[in-house]
């Protein structure tokens, strides 16, 4: 799903390179304070590295970009985006085999939601 993502931002003329950067550039042409927020998220949950790829440092960086308040929907769609992120460098670095059900169903809606909206808000 989060390539998914990726490959819808493609679709619409994304720029730059990672799935973060790509959401942004599509993002910002439908509401422009969407690549500020996503920068914000990005500074709350350490940056956009992969870390070691171990579970620990996976949940931590979830925990962060989870524990952000959203009193927007703005900030909804930027803390999704950040998510998206990170589950794709999770998943092509390391994988998320340690997910339980719950969370695998949590992502996947999260995950479709987000190309959903994306598809939607640039779609005439």
């Amino acid at each position: 799903m989060a390539a998914s993502l990726e490959h819808v931002c493609n679709a619409f003329g994304a720029t730059g390179t990672g799935l973060s950067n790509k959401a942004k550039s599509i993002w910002k042409t439908v509401l422009l304070g969407i690549p500020a927020l996503v920068d914000k998220q990005l500074t709350l949950s350490n940056g956009d590295k992969p870390g070691n790829g171990s579970e620990a440092v996976y949940r931590e960086s979830y925990n962060v970009i989870m524990g952000a308040y959203c009193s927007s929907g703005d900030e909804m769609i930027a803390r999704d985006i950040r998510l998206a992120a990170l589950v794709r460098n999770q998943i092509l670095h390391q994988g998320i085999t340690f997910l339980d059900m719950d969370e695998a169903i949590d992502l996947f809606v999260m995950l479709f939601r987000l190309s959903l909206l994306t598809w939607h808000a640039l779609t005439p």
